[in-house]
């Protein structure tokens, strides 16, 4: 296998400890807002779920998308998930522009921020033909797209790609 890159250090030390008899794996923590770190064609398997639509941008989720192309051998496989779009019913949700006036404020209150925790997360997406469009251009290819709605709501249309990046790059 390989290295295993994650985002958060509590869960880096669990993997760690749960996986100490795994000889060919290893896990490491990510500090960057980017894949940088990680060498070009090093892994045979790219795997993100539920994270790219919480990355701050769409020229970020582009940027994620290209070095997963990068970083992923010739031949192997990269899958991700991402909503195609974020309905209004998201985006407009009356707790959600409270939350975002509320932060606007120099003191908000402690009490209310933490109530409207469940709409302070901005949902990012890209439609399905930009995604296809960017994999292309890296040069890998759409193996297959299915419908994976793990927000568990219609207005937030999500798909799950398996993409596998060309065998001579």
């Amino acid at each position: 296998m390989g290295r295993v890159l994650q985002s958060r250090t509590a869960r880096v030390v669990d993997l760690r400890r749960l996986n100490a008899d795994v000889q060919n794996c290893s896990f490491a923590l990510n500090e960057r807002s980017d894949l940088a770190a990680l060498p070009t064609a090093s892994f045979h398997l790219v795997l993100s779920l539920i994270t790219l639509q919480h990355v701050s941008s769409r020229a970020a989720i582009r940027e994620y998308i290209r070095e997963f192309v990068r970083v992923t051998a010739p031949g192997g496989t990269i899958v991700f998930q991402l909503p195609a779009s974020v309905g209004w019913q998201v985006r407009l949700h009356p707790f959600r522009l409270l939350n975002r006036a509320l932060r606007a404020f120099p003191v908000a209150p402690r009490w209310a921020l933490r109530r409207l925790m469940g709409y302070s997360m901005r949902l990012m997406s890209l439609p399905e033909d930009e995604v296809r469009s960017i994999l292309g251009v890296c040069g890998a290819s759409i193996e297959v797209a299915f419908s994976d709605n793990r927000m568990g709501t219609d207005v937030v249309p999500s798909l799950t790609y398996v993409a596998r990046r060309a065998a001579t790059s």
